[in-house]
């Protein structure tokens, strides 16, 4: 992944996510992985991807990823939660609920964000039902 610029604001941390989204959507797996980072050890691969996408709820190979807006219905909605102080170069939490067409079950997209001398990385920390 390429680093964000350390003046990236959090409308444009979400947009990247938001392309993220669409190619995870799109099940351009290999694409979303090199997007972002992955918090070390978490141990994230292009097919752990799919797998979570395609694992959660029914079950079946055939689910499909949809992007809704916030809605009152919905408990949980994108969050950016930034840390009193850094630790270890660590800044703040992202939060992004992920959809599937067709299942009443919701689940999210967690990352860490990390400030180095290069940028902002967005690292993919789970992907998990809330």
């Amino acid at each position: 992944m390429k680093a964000l610029p350390t003046s990236t604001t959090d409308d444009e941390i979400f947009a990247f996510l938001d392309a993220w989204m669409e190619l995870v959507k799109a099940e351009k797996y290999e694409e979303a992985f090199a997007c972002v980072d992955c918090y070390p050890g978490s141990g994230w691969t292009p097919n752990n991807i799919r797998d979570a996408v395609k694992g959660f709820g029914t079950k079946q190979r055939t689910q499909k990823l949809i992007i809704r807006g916030a809605s009152a219905k919905i408990a949980h909605v994108r969050q950016l939660l930034r840390w009193k102080g850094p630790r270890n170069g660590y800044f703040a939490t992202l939060l992004y609920p992920m959809n599937l067409k067709d299942v009443s079950l919701k689940f999210m997209a967690s990352f860490l964000l990390h400030l180095s001398e290069e940028g902002i990385s967005v690292q993919l920390n789970d992907i998990f039902e809330p």
